[in-house]
Parts: structure tokens; sequence; C-alpha cells
């Protein structure tokens, strides 16, 4: 018995190291194929060429009965300028591809009717950013970290694919603004990089028309019966709706603070 134990422990440590790899990683492919089979996800086609990502019919496989919707983006449409009031739908939208995005780099199935990628090198998320206390970071430092490195990994040479949800919202507006243009600019010239990003500066748009590389898109809400409902379907274009003030009054904050 001992000396099987010194065999294992010592002679043959890197072997059954190794051996308790494989039992791991094949545990995680089981895992990841009866996920795929379960959920009826589609399996990802990997193309050549230049960095793009297509996809049709792509959900995000937390939310229940989602709406499902198209991805487009190439070199000719680097960047996804996305648009919308708040609840329509464009951070599970961003959060979806990302998820999708990922599960497909890992060689497992995805939550869509069909998904084409051209492999990425580097992946950056901007969804749920912080300040830290403790390091002495504010929230728009944070913004500016994370613009920073996906901007060190651009210049590294690196293929990049970023997502930004409402950047640069820990600032006043004429500086959120003016970054955002600049970095929608500096984004849109890059090659082999694409982008998303979620913003409620709308007066963007009429800035970016004369970019090229850009393709703009919304969500919308429809108000019935006195209520908001929205349909979550993504529509070429630029959303012009305003409906913070909307949503407060729907939540009856008004009434509340009126009444006192």
């Amino acid at each position: 018995m001992l000396r099987m134990d010194q065999v294992f422990r010592i002679h043959e440590k890197a072997t059954i190291a190794r051996l308790l790899q494989l039992i791991y990683e094949i545990d995680a492919l089981i895992a990841m194929a009866d996920v795929t089979a379960d959920q009826g996800f589609v399996l990802p086609d990997i193309i050549q060429g230049s960095l793009s990502v297509h996809a049709e019919g792509l959900t995000h496989p937390f939310v229940q009965q989602a709406v499902p919707n198209a991805v487009a983006l190439n070199q000719a449409c680097r960047v996804l300028f996305l648009t919308g009031p708040n609840m329509a739908g464009k951070t599970t939208y961003l959060r979806a591809f990302a998820t999708a995005l990922y599960l497909a780099h890992l060689g497992m199935g995805v939550p869509a009717t069909r998904f084409a990628f051209v492999p990425t090198q580097r992946l950056f998320s901007s969804l749920s950013l912080s300040d830290d206390l403790r390091s002495g970071v504010s929230y728009f430092r944070a913004e500016a970290l994370r613009v920073k490195a996906v901007a060190q990994a651009i210049a590294d040479g690196f293929h990049v694919v970023a997502l930004m949800d409402e950047p640069f919202k820990g600032t006043n507006v004429k500086d959120a603004f003016d970054a955002s243009l600049a970095i929608l600019a500096r984004f849109a010239a890059r090659e082999n990089c694409l982008f998303m990003f979620s913003s409620h500066l709308i007066e963007l748009s009429d800035r970016l028309s004369t970019t090229g590389q850009i393709d703009c898109h919304y969500f919308e809400a429809d108000e019935r019966d006195g209520r908001l409902r929205f349909d979550y379907q993504l529509r070429p274009g630029v959303s012009r709706q305003r409906l913070g003030m909307r949503v407060l009054e729907e939540e009856g904050v008004f009434d509340l603070l009126d009444n006192q």
C-alpha cells in the first residue's frame, strides 16, 4: 500500500495530474453537449476571412419566451450603434450576443437558429462596471480604464470584439457626447474589429451619418391602455423615444411626492 502511494504521489504525479485534467475536460465536454442537445442550441459555423459575425434567431438562454433577433457585423458595418428607451431590450441583446459568441468559441451550441463567425482573439464587455472605493477608482475612471483595455488590445494588433452598454454615463452629458463620438469614429476605422455600442445619446446619430462602417438599430416601446409595452424587436434606424419621465409617472413617483 505504501509502495503504491509512493508511486502515485512521487514517481507518477505528473501522469496522475494529466489523467485528472483529461477527466475534467471530458466531463466539461459532456456537459456542453448535454446543454446543446437539451436546449436545442445550434452548432455554429466557423468561417474564414475578415472578422464577422452573422446570427439569426438569437436569444438569451436565461430569458423565458425570449424574442429572437438577428446580428450582422462585418467589415462593412463594424459598429452597431444601438438606441432605445429603458427596458426595451438593449442590454439583453448585448448580453445575448456576448453569451452566444463566447459559447461559440468554446465549441458548443448557441441559442440561435443560425450562427456563423470568424473567431476573434479578444472579447471585451463593459456592461456592469462599478466604482472601487478601496482603489480610489470612480465610476467614470472605471469606464475609461475599460475603454483603455480595448484600445490597448487593438493597438497590440489583436482582432477585437467589444460590447459597451451606455458608456461614459459616469460624467456630464457634454463629455459623454464628445467621448462617445470620438470613440465611435475610431472604432469604425479599425479593421478586423467589431463593436456593439448602446447609448441614450440619440443626438450622436446626426454626427454618425457621415461616418462609414456604423450601422444604427433600435428597440422601441408602445403605449397601450395607459401602459408601456415592449416587443423586443430590433429595427433599423435610431430611436427618438424618451421615456424616463413616463416611467417615473407610471410608477407613481410624482404622486407620492406631491401628496405629502
